[in-house]
């Protein structure tokens, strides 16, 4: 072959746009000429090697971890058994601490409730401004403008 025509193909080769045939030229030439100096003498020879080499033992499947099955059911049986145990533990908790407090004077009866309707009425005051704080500012936004 001619050198333009081998430079050209190695161009070729280099930017990844030669067929098949082409290829197959090019390392039929290096195998001939056997130039040391060029690199893609020298990758093509080493392609060369490469094909020859060969794996002699047995591919085995690979093995499927059960240790990280075994925990996956663990872990779901834990949590199971832990959902069982804290429903179990709420309902009977319920059911065996009634909190009812009798009290027969009805003026201590009366004074009871109202501090504990104060202390209510104290939490809902507190609510109701943080909810209006928060409305305040719903009036800033973008969304909720009218155009």
């Amino acid at each position: 072959m001619k050198t333009t025509k081998i430079d050209e193909l190695k161009k070729r080769y280099w930017e990844g746009n030669t067929s098949l045939r082409e290829e197959e030229s090019l390392r039929q030439y290096y195998r001939d000429n056997n130039p040391t100096d060029d690199p893609l003498g020298a990758l093509l020879d080493y392609y060369e090697q490469q094909k020859s080499i060969t794996y002699d033992k047995e591919i085995l499947p690979p093995k499927k971890s059960t240790r990280i099955f075994n925990l996956r059911v663990l872990m779901s049986i834990a949590a199971t058994i832990l959902l069982i145990m804290t429903a179990y533990w709420g309902l009977n908790f319920q059911k065996q601490s009634p909190h009812k407090i009798v009290i027969e004077d009805p003026q201590v009866a009366l004074e009871l409730t109202k501090q504990t309707l104060a202390l209510l009425n104290g939490k809902i005051d507190q609510s109701s401004k943080t909810i209006k704080h928060g409305i305040s500012h719903l009036d800033k936004t973008l969304i909720f403008k009218n155009n």
